[in-house]
């Protein structure tokens, strides 16, 4: 998977379309349509992101998680 990061990366940088279609990608963009541009490119890269979105379902309630465990964690 880290593999495919760099790959990734690599790619957005040699290729001028690609990295035009990401940085065009707005905030309100869908999972599926962000990773169409990749065209069934870097799998488990895909499948380990898809994955982790699943299980927030906001960035709003992630937000207020790690607020909650900040205030909630023991100074040692």
């Amino acid at each position: 998977m880290e593999e495919e990061h760099k790959d990734l990366i690599q790619a957005a940088a040699a290729k001028p379309a690609l990295r035009a279609a990401i940085e065009a990608c707005s905030d309100d963009a869908s999972f599926a349509d962000g990773w169409s541009m990749v065209k069934g490119r870097f799998e488990s890269l895909h499948r380990f992101v898809g994955g982790i979105m699943s299980m927030l379902p906001g960035i709003s309630q992630v937000e207020s998680n790690f607020s909650i465990v900040k205030a909630e964690k023991d100074i040692f």
